[in-house]
């Protein structure tokens, strides 16, 4: 009897972009949900409202990108294409880097969710912030190639080769 055959490991690029399609789809599910709860009959979105809730999660959105790509460098003379833990390193700080960003962009949208349950308006303000939410996280965290050169050039700032871009298929 042969040894079962190992499976192939997980391209971590595609992992990562389910991962980000599966954080950017938790917006559209929660805006149905609320617009299902609260009723829009009888509301009106406020103008100012609807501006103020555009404004917090453009500005989540804006610190997002001023702190999220903020990385670690790599140790001068670390080479991704003699080790793989070097790759597996970098991979690690561009999802560390990608969470936060995730995390700081969605906020603006929770922190609009949370408003739309004390407003006495409806779903309005979360239906109007949905889709530009939604933009902005995959803006600020689908592997690009702007995005992934900005997390490389930080890693490797100290003339280190992090392989981020191959491993992104942006080389």
């Amino acid at each position: 009897m042969s040894p079962d055959p190992q499976p192939a490991p997980a391209d971590p690029a595609r992992t990562f972009r389910i991962l980000v399609l599966a954080l950017v789809g938790a917006v559209p599910v929660i805006t149905v949900a609320v617009a299902l709860v609260l009723p829009a009959e009888g509301t009106s979105p406020d103008p100012l409202t609807v501006g103020v809730c555009v404004a917090v999660v453009l500005g989540a959105a804006l610190a997002a990108r001023l702190i999220g790509f903020r990385v670690p460098t790599l140790p001068a003379g670390s080479d991704a294409r003699n080790d793989d833990a070097v790759r597996r390193e970098s991979l690690n700080r561009f999802q560390s880097s990608t969470m936060l960003r995730f995390a700081v962009t969605e906020a603006g949208f929770i922190i609009v969710l949370a408003w739309t349950f004390v407003a006495d308006e409806g779903p309005w303000p979360l239906l109007v912030v949905a889709l530009p939410a939604a933009v902005l996280i995959l803006l600020n965290c689908w592997p690009s190639r702007a995005n992934v050169d900005r997390v490389a050039t930080a890693l490797e700032a100290d003339g280190a080769r992090s392989g981020l871009r191959e491993t992104f298929g942006h080389a």
